[in-house]
């Protein structure tokens, strides 16, 4: 990935164009296009914009107000349907696809930097032993 990405105004890029998509934040942007992937959803936003800017930038969204439980679940729908196009554990790679389906998710739920925090913490073990229940019976 080339550095054009991350050139100053980054985030002022992703909100031009998640407006020039009739979307009024990026919360209404990402409830618009449930389902889709990062890659899907950066694609649809052009050539300037990352999927990882999109993470990044929701991630922090989701810090600083009260929506995380609500970022862990949208990311996680976002990585299984990037990792297991076909379903969860089907096919001769299933059982390897839907572990880096929920690698990939651990890797987009983890805030940069040292500032994890604990409720944050729990929330994120709360999810994932929700997750091994709806998905033992998959």
């Amino acid at each position: 990935m080339s550095n054009q990405y991350w050139e100053e105004g980054f985030s002022q890029r992703l909100e031009a164009a998640i407006n020039s998509k009739g979307f009024g934040s990026i919360v209404d942007f990402l409830k618009g296009n449930e389902g889709s992937t990062y890659e899907q959803l950066a694609k649809s936003l052009g050539n300037k914009i990352a999927p990882i800017q999109i993470i990044v930038y929701v991630r922090e969204l989701a810090e600083k107000s009260s929506e995380e439980e609500w970022f862990f679940l949208d990311s996680l729908v976002r990585e299984i349907n990037e990792y297991c196009p076909s379903g969860w554990k089907t096919g001769e790679t299933g059982e390897f696809d839907a572990a880096n389906s929920i690698g990939s998710w651990i890797a987009v739920i983890e805030p940069l930097g040292a500032s994890y925090k604990l409720h944050q913490k729990r929330s994120a073990l709360w999810l994932l032993q929700r997750c091994r229940r709806l998905c033992s019976g998959l």
